[in-house]
């Protein structure tokens, strides 16, 4: 659940960055670099999840993400608007 919120946003930045090329000059590379990060950190949820069931800090770092992804996709989403 929480590596499609995130999987979600990696694919946002990936078409904005494709989408704003020319609006985004001096800004790629971080918007690469973002991206990069947030697809290593959807592996590593994948495998928090897993462990959640017996672990009450992988749950709430979890849900932590959760919000940081949905807080991250607002971001995206007013700056394409």
């Amino acid at each position: 659940m929480v590596d499609a919120v995130v999987s979600f946003v990696v694919e946002r930045l990936g078409n904005l960055l494709i989408e704003q090329v020319v609006f985004l000059r001096g800004v790629e590379d971080d918007v690469l670099w973002l991206r990069d990060k947030l697809e290593y950190l959807v592996c590593f949820l994948k495998d928090a999840e897993e462990k959640q069931d017996v672990d009450n800090r992988m749950r709430k770092w979890i849900s932590d993400m959760r919000d940081v992804a949905y807080e991250a996709e607002d971001i995206v989403d007013d700056f394409i608007l």
